[in-house]
């Protein structure tokens, strides 16, 4: 195989693992929002949790990374406890639900929003590690938390253009 040829199916083969690790975001997202309409309190909590153990281990496949569910959790915890005046509320947006009608109303778009936009930035981190060539042990969490934030917000409005574009609009 000559040297241009093999440059050539390196960018393709590198192409492809950025197309796959998009998906496989996106499809967490809209997951994550769907759990974000369970009304039951803090079971949409766990199950955001679960959806997004759920991306690193695939995005970890994806990038021929070995998965540890026990790094991966903490990784999630590190992010998440890094910025809570940004999740602080999630937890309470999940107890509100519990109010009849008007909690779970009030307590569904923050709930849904910030699972799609939480998901997107902690995909997006694991995504641009493991392309860096990072492994589950050696992501810099303080780099990371540093990024999540803004990551949130870029995620808020990803979150929003998926939904729309899964309800057709």
């Amino acid at each position: 195989m000559s040297e241009a040829t093999a440059e050539v199916l390196e960018v393709s083969v590198e192409a492809l693992a950025d197309s796959r690790s998009s998906a496989i975001i996106d499809r967490h997202i809209l997951a994550a929002m769907g759990v974000g309409l369970v009304p039951i309190p803090l079971v949409d909590v766990l199950g955001i949790g679960a959806v997004q153990l759920n991306m690193i281990r695939r995005l970890a496949a994806t990038h021929g990374v070995e998965y540890s569910e026990k790094r991966a959790r903490s990784i999630i915890i590190s992010l998440f406890g890094g910025a809570l005046p940004v999740f602080g509320a999630l937890p309470f947006a999940s107890l509100a639900q519990a109010i009849p009608v008007i909690g779970w109303s009030l307590a569904l778009s923050s709930t849904v929003i910030l699972a799609g936009a939480s998901t997107y930035a902690v995909g997006k981190i694991m995504e641009r590690h493991f392309e860096n060539g990072g492994g589950m042990d050696d992501l810099d969490v303080k780099s990371a938390r540093e990024r999540f934030t803004d990551l949130v917000e870029q995620g808020k409005e990803a979150a929003k253009t998926l939904r729309n574009k899964a309800s057709g609009k």
